[in-house]
């Protein structure tokens, strides 16, 4: 005996040839109009159910899962980099300076801090920035505060011309020190500019961070490149209008911001600040 069909056609149609063949139950003339409307009602599910198979037919292969691609991991060791160190560096007759030893003797810096601050905080601020232009000294400044792990400025640009110059021996180097960058926060911006009015020369790169003052133009006439850099909630308009009159006479300058700087502070991102205003200070210099 043959299995029954269950496709929805065959049922339709078996209704039908009941319904011609006389079938008691649809030969009842009270019932024949109930059973015309159910085999219509059958023919459309009929029809429904055939379309319904036709797209299911014609439908393109399912895609397979997507695969998350694998990221090929080097089995090679990373090379060795030098961890960045900051030296306590002992000057005769004077207070040790701070020396970061950067990877390129060429570039040499100074770092002159603010009022009543500490020199080897800033210089933690933006070792790696630091490194990867060349050496810097941060030099502490002559008088101790009230608190006296801070110090605050009472030298002359001459007096501390004369005690740069003597950490840059105590380091070994013998030249006439020409073309060293000087950075200068605040009270130490101040004394940075005077440096570059008075030896032109030696402090020909000049950057201003947070000074109490706007930059005077005929004090940085004779520089190489300049930056004014500002803390992103302290007054930056002194740092502004000294970077545009500086651009207006023809000297190079950029304004920057060190995002989420108080005065004082240098802020989260002061490296990569700090790595933008180094990059831009060399690679603008104008012959002098």
């Amino acid at each position: 005996m043959s299995e029954p069909l269950h496709d929805s056609k065959w049922n339709v149609f078996t209704a039908l040839d009941a319904f011609s063949l006389g079938s008691p139950m649809l030969l009842c003339r009270g019932k024949m109009m109930e059973n015309l409307r159910l085999i219509r009602l059958m023919m459309v599910a009929c029809l429904a159910s055939c379309g319904r198979e036709t797209e299911k037919k014609t439908e393109p292969p399912p895609v397979p899962n997507a695969v998350a691609p694998t990221v090929a991991v080097s089995s090679a060791k990373p090379a060795h980099v030098e961890p960045v160190r900051i030296e306590t560096v002992p000057v005769a007759g004077d207070l040790p300076v701070f020396v970061l030893r950067g990877a390129t003797a060429a570039r040499r810096m100074v770092f002159l801090h603010g009022h009543c601050s500490h020199a080897l905080g800033f210089l933690q601020s933006f070792p790696h920035a630091a490194a990867r232009h060349g050496t810097i000294v941060a030099v502490q400044a002559d008088k101790a505060c009230a608190d006296e792990n801070y110090r605050e400025w009472t030298d002359t640009p001459e007096r501390l011309d004369r005690r740069i110059e003597a950490a840059f021996r105590t380091l070994g180097s013998s030249d006439s020190l020409d073309g060293l960058a000087i950075l200068g926060y605040s009270s130490g911006a101040v004394l940075a500019e005077m440096l570059a009015h008075r030896s032109p020369k030696r402090y020909s790169n000049v950057v201003l961070i947070g000074g109490p003052q706007k930059p005077v133009e005929w004090r940085l006439r004779r520089t190489r490149s300049t930056a004014m850099v500002a803390g992103e909630r302290d007054r930056q308009d002194l740092m502004q209008m000294g970077a545009r009159e500086l651009q207006l006479s023809g000297i190079p300058s950029k304004f920057f911001i060190l995002p989420g700087a108080k005065h004082g502070q240098m802020g989260p991102q002061a490296e990569a600040v700090m790595e933008q205003v180094l990059t831009w200070l060399w690679d603008n210099e104008r012959e002098i």
